[in-house]
């Protein structure tokens, strides 16, 4: 270029005004030229193109292909504007096959026109891209946390069901348990044992008031550092009626307990099974003695020195003391209890005579009857103890008693 504009020059002896000016009608002699020989083609992004990359167009009017520079921050989809040659009208090309790939002028190549997705409206369709982009992710983030939210309440709600359900089932077995064990203290009360039972029952209740009225001597108590009984004369309204200290139902219309430390009786009181496990407190209720253990009781029909294990209070059939015995006064006190007669001089005096009338044929000891007592064998010796003795003529005195009303009543 240098070597044309140096021979135009030396032809031209013309002042520097007059070159400058036919310079600038030169160089738009060549933009009108070059404009002539160019047109503009549209351009589509393709996806999977990036700024900067090079893609392969054809003139739709002419069916040439040329190669052009995908501009900086176009999108797939948008569209930008290229300067291509024109073709010569003496030989068209038309088809892929004979059509030469050109590149476009670099300067149109890498700006696009002014057409729709020019670089202001280009800007602008980014930001609102990132406007809708930046709305939907807070839309998509707010619907995920009202998902969350509705699992959790969903959890929280099978949770209450699930533990209602347990509460109900929890209920209901204790229910039927409940009636299970009423239904079988009925069962024992209405069998042909019923009478006997009962008598029975209070005949070994008294012997064990009689064994708290009158402890054990000092060597057959327990030895050092082991728990010690304390006595209690005073029976509470419960054992008085023969019922639980929790409940007040009776007794022998459920399974009943008491309380050990180790391997002794902490005290004399019995409670239903159930009542006695649901304390709070590792205490006895009636007299606050602690315990560790809670025992059920042998039933005492099938297990009597079973039985007698159990509500050992002095620790003589735990093997702590030579034997079970307790003098006749002593049982005396405890079968007036038992039976309620305190209030009654008659019935009283009427105990007296009975147990002493019996009491030599199951005495173990000396031939004087103050220092004789009775031992649990033989208290509670099948059919031929001191139990079934005093119940036998207790019944007797019954049914002579009311043989003696029918006569008067004849008469």
């Amino acid at each position: 270029m240098q070597r044309i504009f140096g021979r135009a020059a030396s032809r031209s002896p013309r002042s520097s005004g007059s070159s400058s000016s036919g310079a600038r009608r030169s160089s738009s002699t060549e933009r009108d030229s070059r404009a002539q020989r160019t047109e503009r083609v549209s351009v589509v992004m393709p996806a999977g193109v990036r700024p900067g990359m090079e893609v392969q167009f054809e003139n739709p009017r002419t069916g040439r292909y040329f190669k052009a520079a995908v501009p900086p921050g176009l999108l797939p989809g948008q569209t930008f504007i290229v300067n291509v040659l024109r073709s010569r009208e003496s030989s068209p090309a038309r088809g892929r096959d004979v059509v030469p790939v050109e590149v476009s002028f670099p300067s149109a190549a890498a700006s696009p026109g002014r057409s729709a997705t020019s670089p202001a409206q280009q800007g602008g369709a980014s930001e609102r891209e990132r406007r809708e982009a930046a709305e939907l992710a807070e839309a998509m983030a707010a619907s995920l946390a009202e998902q969350e939210a509705a699992q959790r309440r969903r959890a929280a709600e099978e949770a209450s069901e699930l533990e209602l359900e347990e509460a109900t089932r929890l209920s209901a077995e204790e229910a039927q348990r409940e009636l299970s064990w009423r239904s079988e203290g009925q069962s024992w009360r209405s069998d042909g044992q019923q009478s006997w039972g009962r008598e029975a029952e209070a005949a070994l209740r008294a012997f064990e008031l009689a064994a708290a009225a009158s402890p054990p001597a000092q060597p057959h108590g327990p030895g050092p550092g082991l728990p010690s009984v304390q006595s209690e004369p005073e029976a509470s309204l419960a054992e008085q009626n023969a019922e639980c200290a929790v409940c007040f139902d009776p007794l022998h219309a459920a399974p009943c307990a008491l309380f050990r430390c180790g391997s002794f009786r902490t005290c004399r009181h019995f409670l239903h099974e159930a009542c006695a496990r649901s304390l709070p407190f590792p205490e006895c209720p009636l007299c606050r003695c602690a315990f560790d253990t809670v025992q059920p009781l042998p039933p005492l029909l099938s297990d009597p020195a079973g039985w007698f294990r159990a509500v050992d209070t002095g620790g003589e059939a735990a093997g702590h003391a030579a034997r079970l015995s307790r003098p006749q006064e002593a049982v005396v006190r405890g079968l007036i209890k038992t039976y309620g007669l305190s209030s009654d001089l008659a019935q009283v005096v009427q105990m007296r005579e009975n147990v002493a009338a019996v009491w030599a044929l199951f005495v173990d000891g000396a031939a004087d009857e103050g220092d004789a007592c009775v031992t649990r064998e033989a208290f509670l010796r099948p059919a031929d103890g001191l139990a079934d003795a005093i119940i036998a003529s207790r019944a007797t005195l019954a049914q002579c008693r009311a043989q003696r009303g029918v006569a008067v009543a004849c008469l």
